[in-house]
């Protein structure tokens, strides 16, 4: 972790980001402007969580950003994304085909997926869907990722929680758990770009996701079908899904787990830390 924190001091400052838009998401493309700079870093996507947005990885990007380009993207009706009104645009093949037409304007044939959160029911998800399309992922704390498809309980649970969103309008919006608002344990400058892009949330969309994106990414009976290498960064001081990792251990091939001090957000708590445990695991897996 050192190194790569020595080594990210001593980088040139950070250049403005390309952005542009892929079947809706917006998308920040950091990194060399080279494609070819270095063979042996692919580019990275990654995924941000629920009522999140790129801000997500303000932390990260300084370091995660250097040898590789990596791609941010925002899901719908968070950040500067659309915020469509038909459901099914909510639904995880709609992402995959985002996802697919962001890879191939990259011009490469297989990248490496990251997701936090409801970011990681969306990533391992996808990586189920094109498992020939990535070399490598890694995600952190979801309960996205360790719910079965059909639970009644969590059905429900969405269902109230969309209803209580759609009731509560934008100016309820900071009530609900996980609005950024309730973090306690994120840097100042990841905090407030969060609070700023927490002003664009749509709360139709937010009750979409809750409702159409959720069920399409619960993928706890797949797990074992994963193929590509697997990294968990996990934030061990969420009580609620240390309970998980028993099923994960288990269940997903050859899975390695990094434990860091913090908890569901990880990666924005420890950036250093996940920064360094990320590009370790990444380097090991760079590909042919």
């Amino acid at each position: 972790m050192q190194t790569a924190c020595r080594a990210a001091a001593g980088a040139e400052p950070a250049r403005e980001p390309e952005s542009f838009h892929v079947h809706g998401l917006h998308v920040d493309l950091h990194g060399p402007t080279d494609p070819a700079a270095d063979p042996r870093t692919p580019p990275l996507l990654l995924v941000h969580g629920f009522m999140a947005s790129r801000a997500q990885w303000h932390g990260n990007l300084p370091r995660l950003s250097r040898r590789r380009r990596v791609a941010v993207v925002e899901l719908l009706g968070h950040g500067r994304s659309a915020a469509p009104t038909d459901p099914a645009a909510y639904e995880a093949p709609r992402y995959f085909a985002a996802f697919e037409a962001l890879r191939e304007r990259l011009g490469v044939a297989r990248w490496h997926v990251c997701g936090q959160s409801m970011g990681a029911g969306v990533s391992v998800a996808y990586v189920l869907a094109h498992p020939e399309a990535v070399f490598a992922h890694a995600f952190t704390n979801s309960g996205a990722v360790m719910t079965v498809a059909g639970d009644p309980a969590r059905i429900a649970e969405r269902r109230a929680a969309a209803a209580e969103i759609r009731a509560g309008g934008r100016t309820g919006l900071p009530r609900t758990r996980v609005h950024p608002s309730k973090a306690t344990r994120y840097p100042a400058e990841t905090k407030a770009r969060l609070m700023a892009d927490a002003q664009l949330l749509d709360p139709e969309a937010c009750a979409l996701a809750m409702e159409a994106l959720l069920p399409s990414v619960a993928v706890k009976a797949r797990l074992s079908e994963l193929r590509p290498p697997t990294l968990l960064v996990n934030g061990r001081w969420e009580k609620r899904f240390q309970t998980h990792l028993p099923h994960a251990r288990a269940a997903i091939p050859d899975l390695e787990i990094v434990d860091l001090e913090g908890g569901h957000s990880i990666n924005a708590e420890q950036p250093e830390a996940f920064d360094a445990a990320l590009e370790g695991f990444l380097d090991r897996h760079p590909g042919p």
